[in-house]
């Protein structure tokens, strides 16, 4: 569908009455639990170059919610086992302090445990924990009830919030969908293929049968391939309207909906490799999208909405994407929006969220389980209560050592013993979604199609994973049983300090490859993009200023990847 034509059904909708905000509603996925929960606030706050807060009994926190955060950070963390912050040496040095502050939702077990924690901090100044209980007023807001607070001035310190004095009162009640998100295995599919592609010397593999994105038998062969793999939906590369991928994307609706995959658009937010589209873009490219397929049959969907994949969600303030789905959906044209990165924070804008390349060699099955059951309980802090979809990344390896202007970067792939990882992670934690990186990335070797290196290696794999994992019941919601106390006065414990220790690091994957910007066959998919997007500054986000994530060139740098 032509721009103008988009635009003038946006205005057909206007003059409708449609123009006004519409509130997001969900359809339903059986009998709503009713969960029992105690909420936490902690603000965790310092004035050393780094600190760490791990809670070391993280199963009994059923989610966590980024509220706000304060100072100049260099990065920070926020997970249910750990929040990390870290500043410049020179900023701590001159007395600066920077601080997050977080909700728990807790089970109810946790007034009979307490929730025990290991602080850790740089050699400088302090680190401080205030720990206070919302509670229900019954009127739609939250009483605070304070709990000591807890300075630490050395480098290493267990540290006990004493629960005991909660009472079931205190407990707060939210319902939740009783079933998640339908299983859907996605691939992450890259459209830009021509006939000429595979005699570039910037391949380092190459499929069994080449085919061209822009041949309709070629498209349907591909679908009918993933489909033996156990993928049920392809995620493709979308860099806006009329470009050789908006093109091509009808011809994998088309193939799938006669042979039953589904297919969404996995929008490409920084185009020329460095800067990211602006907000009045973003709408019309969006718009432009919705209005063209998100009607079609063979579009995926969660909750009835059109699903977009975006990538690099984070080079783009909250703030503006939330300018941008209002005017969508007061336009008629609302979305499931699943972006890239691993910030449980962007569940208070999108509806999901995914690590695009995954750089640890192993998935800690349990970190990895927390965090599925973080984002299936999000809606009991959420402002807007929604059902979120819990995402793992599959990665069989990662290779762009022949992509000019790269700097070389290689992920193993272990004879698929990597990948074997990931799918073992993935059936501990048992996600609503599993996402794959990538069908068919064959610039930056990610692919799991067949391939003259590997043969039908992935694909097997992929299939046997496919099968177990959608044999699997869905992840239940929590409950809790109800809480059994005594009532005395809250009390803290803190270990003498000893020595301090490294903080830990983060990384994040690299930018993904920009394709061809003509309707011609395509050639090199480098041709405009620059090699990699630097450390970016401190970034104003909805609940206040935080980083961006760090890119894989610190990986590289620390040797995380090689």
């Amino acid at each position: 569908m032509p721009m103008r034509k988009a635009i003038a059904m946006l205005a057909t909708f206007a003059l409708l009455g449609l123009g006004a905000v519409v509130p997001r509603t969900q359809a339903a996925r059986g009998d709503d639990v009713d969960v029992a929960f105690f909420r936490l606030r902690v603000e965790f706050l310092t004035g050393a170059d780094w600190s760490t807060l791990e809670v070391q009994d993280p199963e009994q926190v059923l989610s966590l919610r980024p509220v706000s955060s304060t100072g100049e950070m260099l990065w920070s963390q926020e997970d249910v086992e750990r929040l990390a912050l870290n500043q410049t040496l020179e900023n701590a040095l001159a007395g600066t302090r920077v601080g997050a502050v977080v909700d728990y939702a807790l089970a109810p077990t946790a007034a009979a445990t307490g929730l025990e924690l290991l602080l850790e901090k740089g050699s400088v100044n302090e680190s401080v924990v205030r720990a206070s209980v919302l509670v229900d007023d019954g009127a739609g807001g939250l009483v605070e009830r304070r709990l000591p607070e807890i300075v630490v001035s050395g480098g290493y310190s267990p540290v006990t919030l004493d629960l005991s004095s909660l009472v079931d009162d205190e407990l707060s009640r939210r319902a939740l969908a009783a079933e998640p998100p339908e299983k859907t295995l996605w691939a992450l599919y890259y459209p830009w293929y021509g006939t000429g592609t595979w005699s570039e010397p910037t391949l380092l593999d190459h499929p069994l049968r080449t085919y061209a994105s822009n041949d309709p038998a070629d498209v349907a062969a591909q679908v009918a391939l993933a489909q033996t793999a156990g993928i049920d939906a392809f995620l493709s590369s979308w860099w806006g309207p009329g470009h050789f991928t908006d093109q091509t994307f009808p011809l994998i609706l088309e193939a799938g909906a006669q042979q039953g995959l589904s297919a969404a658009i996995f929008l490409e937010t920084v185009p020329d490799g460095s800067q990211p589209l602006g907000e009045e873009e973003l709408y019309e490219w969006l718009a432009f999208a919705l209005a063209s397929y998100g009607d079609h049959p063979a579009y995926a969907r969660l909750d009835g909405l059109p699903v977009v994949g975006i990538w690099a969600a984070d080079r783009v303030p909250e703030e503006v994407w939330e300018r941008v789905f209002e005017r969508l959906r007061a336009e008629g044209l609302d979305a499931a929006y699943m972006a890239g990165g691993a910030d449980l924070g962007q569940l208070e804008v999108f509806d999901a969220g995914f690590d695009y390349l995954p750089i640890e060699d192993t998935l800690a099955e349990r970190s990895e389980a927390l965090a599925v059951g973080a984002v299936r309980h999000y809606p009991l802090l959420a402002d807007e209560p929604r059902q979120k979809a819990a995402v793992m990344t599959l990665s069989a390896g990662y290779d762009d050592t022949l992509l000019p202007g790269r700097v070389g970067t290689v992920i193993d792939r272990e004879g698929g013993a990597r990948y074997q990882r990931h799918i073992d992670a993935a059936l501990a934690a048992n996600p609503s979604w599993v996402l794959i990186t990538s069908w068919n990335e064959w610039y930056e070797n990610t692919h799991i199609e067949p391939s003259e290196l590997y043969g039908d290696l992935f694909v097997d794999l992929t299939a046997q994973f496919a099968a177990t994992w959608k044999a699997m019941p869905g992840q239940p919601v929590t409950t809790g049983p109800a809480p059994v106390v005594a009532e005395p006065t809250p009390t803290t414990t803190a270990a003498a300090p000893t020595t301090t220790t490294a903080p830990p690091t983060t990384t994040a994957p690299p930018t993904t490859t920009a394709p061809p910007t003509t309707a011609a066959a395509p050639t090199h998919p480098m041709a405009a993009a620059a090699s990699t997007v630097g450390p970016a500054a401190v970034a104003e986000r909805r609940r206040g200023p935080r980083p961006h994530a760090m890119r894989i060139e610190w990986a590289w740098a620390t040797g995380l990847v090689r």
